[in-house]
């Protein structure tokens, strides 16, 4: 049985397109207004990546940015 941050990087890695965290969430079948969780897990999924990798891939973090005027 995955754990979510293990399914949060399976999604992750097998996803061709930046993903927002509430399409993260909405994927993994979580209520888009618990960001604070999955923010947490990121910073740490970021590191295992790294880690594991031996720096090859890195997770990155595009800004947020208004969905009206795209202003960051």
């Amino acid at each position: 049985m995955e754990t979510l941050r293990e399914k949060i990087k399976r999604l992750l890695i097998e996803t061709k397109y930046p993903l927002s965290v509430e399409e993260i969430a909405l994927s993994l079948g979580l209520d888009p207004r618990d960001k604070d969780l999955i923010y947490e897990h990121l910073k740490h999924i970021a590191k295992t990546i790294r880690r594991e990798s031996q720096g090859k891939l890195v997770l990155y973090m595009l800004p947020p940015k208004c969905r009206n005027c795209g202003y960051i």
